[in-house]
């Protein structure tokens, strides 16, 4: 097999003998990157195979020794063929024929995930050089337990799981797929595609954009680049007066708002669409933290994100899972603001709850509060799975946190009524989380609450009337709601009618 290089075309040029003996250049078959050996295809639907040849070159895909699809290359020199539904395991090496030919070995068919977003999916089971802030809990053990052949992990070339490959896999995106391998006992594949510290607005297909949501995501990173400007003074202030011996790099400035949309949908463009048509199960997704900042428009841009990348597959029924943000005690010193978090969170529930096939993963009690990258991620990763688990491959197991069903209003209190309490409610701390607010709907008071059945009763000195009750509204928040399956509630806000 020749190499290819990133997740984009390698042209290759050959020389044959044409008529007369005078040498003709022909372009070879190619595929994209994401086909290799070890490579992980999706089970039980059609599986596009797609490449590159010379204008009107036949191609044909083998499996074994089965032609199963063949066609030409157009005039671009653009070919796709489709493998028919394959069953869960070993596959027979893959062939694509043309002027030459390209064997693809060790192939597997099962579940096949993209588990995309910023730092905290780019993390890794282990430090390493491209991932400092790489290492999870208890590393060690489950380094030497990742002897996991049929889990395999694409970034840039297939790996296939091992103690010596597992230490460079995306942390939340192996325990998601550990988990789900082991409930499910078919191969996992993982489509890696995260980049730290990006806006989602890099992630978005262009088709997303109009001239509203353009400006509105400018407007939206003006505040935030006037505070970034602050820091880079100071940073450049320190640089000049730092020893030459033990300068670091000049620091960069932070892109200027008119400047900000050169960068929309670049991340898309760079990492996401040489992805596409491949054959995939659904999408993890894991951002938000650096839109905290500007998220007015964050809602608007993540309902847009799912649509556009199910227009992208040609699947509007595409599985997505949205990992909300973990409790974080340090928003006020890095964000000036406390309470980003919190509001980012409900956009993020917003849209899993208005989005048909889309799932919410509740991380809001394994978080760090001083570490932006906390390391639990074996905790985060098994949330996901137990999430796809339930709304995608219909398993009937505990998979969500309490959710509010209705609320009873009274002068004194408020009884918030919940399902998926499993065999019973349980509060962290007597105030629970809960705030209540009484006419003017915006000074919060803590609360107390009790559980009562499948209730919990929310009350405060001095609301005599209360009008909106909050749960968890925080960036860090404590004293959390649970079930007897120990899944936290999402935070929630519910106003009186």
């Amino acid at each position: 097999m020749k190499a290819r290089s990133g997740t984009l075309f390698f042209s290759m040029v050959v020389l044959v003998s044409g008529l007369g003996g005078r040498p003709t250049l022909l372009a070879a078959v190619d595929l994209p990157a994401v086909f290799g050996d070890h490579m992980v295809l999706q089970q039980d639907r059609p599986v596009p195979v797609w490449g590159t040849a010379a204008k009107g070159e036949p191609v044909r895909v083998l499996l074994g020794d089965k032609v199963v699809a063949s066609g030409v290359a157009d005039s671009t020199g653009n070919w796709k063929l489709q493998l028919p539904p394959l069953p869960p395991g070993p596959v027979p090496d893959l062939t694509i024929e043309g002027e030459n030919r390209i064997v693809l070995k060790d192939v597997l068919a099962g579940e096949v995930w993209l588990c995309s977003g910023q730092s905290n999916m780019r993390m890794t089971v282990s430090a390493t050089p491209k991932c400092d802030y790489g290492g999870v809990v208890g590393e060690e053990k489950e380094v030497q337990a990742a002897d996991l052949p049929e889990i395999r992990f694409f970034d840039g070339t297939w790996k296939v799981c091992s103690p010596e490959t597992v230490g460079s896999a995306y942390a939340m995106a192996y325990f998601f797929g550990k988990k789900l391998h082991q409930e499910l006992g078919h191969p996992v594949g993982l489509l890696q595609a995260a980049v730290g510290g990006s806006p989602i607005e890099s992630w978005v297909a262009p088709s997303v954009w109009s001239d509203d949501l353009k400006r509105r995501s400018v407007e939206a990173y003006r505040p935030e680049y006037a505070i970034r400007m602050e820091d880079h003074a100071k940073d450049l202030r320190a640089w000049q007066e730092a020893d030459g011996k033990k300068r670091r790099a000049k620091p960069n400035a932070p892109p200027s708002p008119e400047k900000y949309p050169a960068n929309f949908s670049k991340l898309f463009e760079r990492l996401i669409q040489p992805l596409v048509p491949y054959a995939i199960r659904g999408v993890l997704w894991y951002q938000g933290e650096t839109n905290a900042w500007r998220s007015e428009p964050y809602r608007d841009l993540l309902a847009g994100l799912i649509s556009s990348w199910r227009g992208e597959w040609q699947d509007p029924e595409l599985s997505f899972l949205i990992v909300q943000l973990a409790n974080w005690g340090q928003t006020e010193k890095y964000l000036r603001a406390s309470g980003l978090w919190a509001e980012l969170r409900a956009m993020q529930a917003g849209v899993a709850r208005e989005t048909p096939h889309c799932g919410l993963v509740v991380t809001l009690d394994i978080g760090d509060a001083v570490n932006l990258h906390p390391r639990n991620k074996p905790e985060a990763g098994r949330r996901a799975a137990l999430v796809a688990l339930a709304t995608v491959y219909d398993r009937d197991i505990p998979a969500f946190g309490p959710e509010p069903t209705e609320a009873e209003w009274t002068a004194a209190n408020t009884r918030v009524s919940f399902k998926h309490v499993a065999q019973g409610l349980k509060l962290d701390a007597v105030s629970g989380g809960f705030e209540v607010a009484g006419e003017d709907g915006g000074k919060f008071t803590p609360a107390e609450a009790r559980v009562d059945g499948d209730s919990v009763v929310v009350s405060a000195d001095g609301v005599k009337d209360p009008k909106v009750i909050r749960y968890a509204w925080k960036d860090n928040p404590e004293g959390l709601l649970r079930n007897s399956d120990g899944l936290p509630a999402a935070p929630f806000r519910i106003e009186r009618p």
